[in-house]
């Protein structure tokens, strides 16, 4: 007998500590992973946005100016021209649009390109004494803008400088003249994010894409990237006076995590990683650039110090810290219950006989089970009565201490009405329940039980509305009413969603008076209705798993008050409960 007692004691106090111990680490991990995407998805939003507003302009400088009848008057005359006279067309295109180059550079934009509609480069503003190559082998948004007469945009090295391009095709009417090309540079999508937030940026080009497309003369303006050496670095960002500071952090950070780092450029989506170095948490977010092909060709790398992630890690320390005092406190108290309780048996085994033990083993068990329930709630409510001497003497200001307080207050509340339907099956089951009707205000009644879960409610962001109208009386046992709508409130609580909306209400029908919650959860199938409201025991696994204690209980103390047990639930709408209790 003494194990019996002793094991489930043990048993019930550990899955209470290891639910509760889930239930932290859970919301935890959930807490990091949505802090996580939510900073992800905003510079990814970011630099989207960056991208659009280049194309806005790139949009209105083709309309404005290269579409204008003076220009198109020019690139029209070109196909039709060779030798001296297309390189006077040349020229004077060149003069007609310099002055605008020089605005669009101002701008940050890298290049203005024109090209024949065979391929071949015409003229390139940043490179006038260079042309007459065919771009189509090395340059896909040239040939896909040309081919399919649409505007071709996206990420492509050149054969000098890389960018994000705008190819637009040159036509008038059906005629088409070939297309000329905008570009923005990284160094100004850089600054542009910067603009946004206080970041620091640092872009990296695949080497080999370098090395197949760049002009050999042009190489030059690329730097190999000492911890990935497949990867190299713009020259003009490097060597830019705002992004130096950028570049010299970005190559220490990554040099001091190589592994990590080559791992990170694997990618093929965005990611962010928690990085420390020089005992600095930084945030790295990577973004894979790919090219109008879709073909990855390097990675825009965003990063900041910051510790919000950190911070939301190392809290689970001190909440797990407090659940084993917790668990600990809960394990002495039950060993000084347990010993008090063998005592007890063994007394009652040398006072009767053993068939009389037989006979009253089931009740001795219920007895005992309803002693241990008893000590452990007033075990409960001193542990209540510490939480608010710490509510009033610890300065709950303090968000990490606010949010730990509550949370080991509802875990303390949550645990509390365990304790009392525990305590009420054991009085049920050696026939101790006795109901006493009285006549009693229902309405400051329920305000006064709702409060008690009010900070449950406050922490899943549930709204509760109280419908009821007027003064309403009740005509019941009120610590049965207690229970009754406790548990049938938790379970409303417990199956809503977060930001849910839980509603109840009670009116006077004047035979009967009806208890009504409402809530908006996942909801139950018409089986699982029926087990609920047909079901008579809770044993077996299987059963336990379908009907919970709290609402078995509920049934049976509206059962001693003639009362009736509504339950009226649909899957993914909600379930709404009514208690009819007789005047």
């Amino acid at each position: 007998m003494k194990p019996i007692r002793y094991v489930p004691f043990v048993a019930i106090i550990t899955a209470i500590a290891a639910i509760i111990a889930y239930w932290v680490i859970y919301n935890n991990n959930l807490n990091y992973t949505n802090q996580e995407k939510e900073i992800l998805n905003r510079f990814t939003s970011n630099f989207e946005s960056v991208l659009t507003g280049q194309e806005r302009a790139a949009n209105l400088f083709y309309n404005q100016v290269i579409a204008s009848d003076k220009i198109m008057d020019i690139l029209k005359k070109v196909p039709e021209r060779y030798g001296k006279e297309k390189d006077e067309l040349r020229s004077q295109l060149y003069n007609e649009l310099k002055d605008n180059y020089a605005k669009l550079a101002k701008q940050n934009f890298r290049q203005l390109h024109f090209h024949l509609s065979s391929g071949e480069s015409f003229l390139r503003f940043h490179r006038p004494d260079k042309y007459g190559d065919n771009l189509f082998p090395v340059r896909y948004s040239i040939e896909k803008a040309n081919k399919t007469l649409k505007m071709a945009k996206g990420f492509e090295e050149g054969r000098i400088f890389n960018g994000y391009r705008f190819v637009f095709p040159i036509l008038d009417g059906e005629n088409h003249y070939g297309s000329v090309e905008v570009s923005v540079s990284f160094l100004a999508i850089s600054e542009a994010i910067k603009e946004i937030e206080n970041v620091n940026t640092t872009v990296l080009f695949k080497k080999d894409i370098i090395d197949q497309k760049v002009f050999e003369s042009e190489k030059s303006n690329y730097n190999l990237c000492k911890a990935a050496p497949d990867y190299v670095f713009d020259k003009s960002i490097e060597e830019n006076q705002n992004e130096k500071i950028s570049y010299q952090l970005f190559n220490q950070i990554a040099s001091a995590h190589k592994e990590k780092f080559e791992k990170i450029l694997k990618q093929k989506y965005a990611t962010l990683n928690d990085i420390l170095y020089d005992n600095q948490n930084y945030l790295l977010i990577n973004i894979p650039i790919p090219n109008v092909k879709g073909k990855q060709i390097g990675n825009i790398f965003i990063f900041y110090k910051n510790d919000e992630l950190k911070t939301i890690k190392e809290s689970i320390y001190g909440k797990l810290s407090i659940l084993i005092l917790m668990y600990l406190i809960m394990f002495l108290s039950g060993i000084i219950i347990i010993k008090r309780d063998r005592k007890i048996i063994k007394s009652r085994e040398l006072a009767k006989k053993s068939e009389e033990i037989l006979t009253e083993s089931d009740e001795i068990k219920s007895r005992l089970f309803e002693i241990i329930t008893h000590d452990l709630r007033n075990h409960f409510n001193a542990v209540n009565g510490f939480l608010d001497l710490l509510n009033k003497r610890i300065n709950l200001n303090d968000d990490k201490i606010n949010k730990l307080y509550h949370g080991l207050n509802d875990a303390v509340e949550l645990t509390n009405s365990l304790m009392d339907n525990l305590f009420v099956w054991s009085r049920m089951h050696i026939d101790k329940i006795e109901t006493t009707k009285t006549r009693f205000e229902a309405s400051s009644w329920l305000q006064k039980e709702l409060t008690r879960f009010k900070t449950i409610m406050k922490r899943k962001e549930i709204t509760l509305i109280n419908n009821t109208k007027g003064t309403v009386y009740f005509n019941a046992d009120v610590d049965m009413m207690k229970y009754i709508h406790q548990n049938i409130l938790l379970n409303a609580i417990r199956y809503s969603s977060k930001k849910g909306k839980i509603t109840t209400q009670i009116v006077d029908h004047g035979t009967h008076t009806t208890l009504t919650i409402k809530d908006e959860g996942k909801g139950m199938s018409n089986s699982e209705v029926s087990n609920i409201l047909n079901q008579d025991s809770w044993s077996g696994s299987k059963i336990r798993n379908e009907i919970g204690l709290g609402l078995l209980i509920t049934r049976k103390l509206i059962d001693y008050q003639n009362g009736k047990f509504q339950i009226e639930s649909a899957k993914g709408v909600g379930t709404t409960v009514t208690v009819e209790i007789p005047k």
